[in-house]
């Protein structure tokens, strides 16, 4: 009993907290704006769980040593990060390993509301109608500008962009939400990002940043669309089940340059053989680091594991809509298999929506 009136004494400032308003006592009723729920088996331990107003998300805490009074929170940080642009004031980040089953889903181009040459829409419509496949709920973004809001409380992180990327604040943001268990599956141009003019031309060179450090990946250039076999080398792994042992889609062949080799492992991949770019077509880029020992292989899906979370990536999965067609660029167009004007074939892959359904439950595990 003496224990119990101990602890429901320490408890009581963190009420009476609230109260204080503006550096004056308010002596209006007391109405907590903080709740504290107390379960108590025997006299100790205790547990209780704080809800924060600010974050609208349960923070767990266990009183595991009533004789030192001291609160461990497992696995959770409050991270300040950069001012916020809007305010001026440190952003408060709340990470937590609560499993919630959400996901959140960031699917857009550069500038913000441009397509970026690829179906948004469409790619957003086919995530969330494979989500909703597994009940899982989903909040959705354009781009990684509020990253912050979105984490507290995602399990899976799905991007599909064309031009945005993490900046360095927001990168460390996701890679310390991954260490305490989130996953990220970022889709097709989520490994390119910035790109900087080279000289007077019209040519371009893609920028490596952190964002290419977390998800293991850098995007180097593709040469034109074309038909090309996808091998599957990874029979066994949780991401390739139920995958033929190779499938034929028409794409953009992604020159990806793995960023941890020693520690990716790779799931996807083609032999599409050294760049045939036209002449001052695609990204200029000094060395073809994307491609493999054998000067044949080109990887374009991989996984690696991240603290106690993991980061997948998927080359694959180019959607043209009609008012953007590109040319046709295969110097084959029969091998090609004819160039539709809106470009969805990897999408209409059963092989792909298969590999997709198998990243989102190796996500939500």
């Amino acid at each position: 009993m003496v224990a119990l009136l101990l602890t429901a004494g320490s408890l009581y400032p963190l009420l009476r907290a609230n109260t204080i308003r503006a550096g004056k006592r308010d002596t209006r009723p007391y109405q907590p704006r903080r709740r504290i729920l107390v379960s108590v088996s025997s006299v100790i331990p205790l547990s209780c769980a704080f809800w924060w107003r600010s974050t609208n998300a349960y923070l767990p805490c266990h009183w595991e040593d009533t004789k030192r009074g001291r609160i461990t929170v497992p696995r959770s940080i409050i991270q300040d990060t950069s001012q916020d642009q809007a305010s001026g004031s440190p952003r408060e980040v709340l990470m937590s390993t609560i499993k919630s089953g959400r996901v959140h889903v960031i699917s857009g181009g550069y500038p913000p509301g441009a397509l970026g040459g690829h179906d948004m829409d469409y790619a957003r419509l086919r995530l969330l109608g494979l989500l909703e496949e597994q009940g899982l709920p989903a909040t959705v973004g354009n781009d990684f500008s509020d990253i912050h809001r979105w984490l507290p409380g995602t399990q899976l992180l799905i991007t599909y962009v064309a031009g945005p990327f993490l900046d360095d604040d927001q990168n460390q943001i996701v890679r310390r939400w991954i260490d305490d268990g989130g996953h990220w599956l970022g889709l097709h141009g989520t490994s390119g990002g910035k790109a900087t003019r080279v000289g007077s031309g019209r040519r371009r060179r893609m920028v490596k940043t952190s964002h290419h450090d977390t998800l293991g990946g850098f995007f180097l250039s593709h040469p034109p669309m074309r038909k090309f076999r996808v091998d599957v080398v990874a029979p066994g792994h949780p991401l390739t089940k139920d995958l033929p042992e190779s499938f034929e889609t028409i794409d953009e062949p992604y020159m990806i340059e793995v960023q941890h080799p020693s520690e990716t492992q790779l799931i996807l991949t083609a032999e599409l053989g050294p760049d045939d770019s036209p002449p001052g077509s695609g990204f200029e880029y000094d060395e073809d680091t994307a491609l493999q020992p054998d000067g044949k292989t080109r990887a374009l899906g991989f996984t690696r594991n991240v603290g106690e979370g993991g980061v997948t990536y998927i080359a694959l999965g180019h959607c043209s809509p009609a008012s953007q067609s590109q040319p046709a660029a295969d110097p084959n167009p029969e091998d090609a298999g004819g160039r539709p004007a809106g470009l969805r074939a990897t999408w209409e892959s059963d092989a792909y929506i298969q590999l997709l359904r198998n990243a989102i439950t190796w996500g939500m595990v």
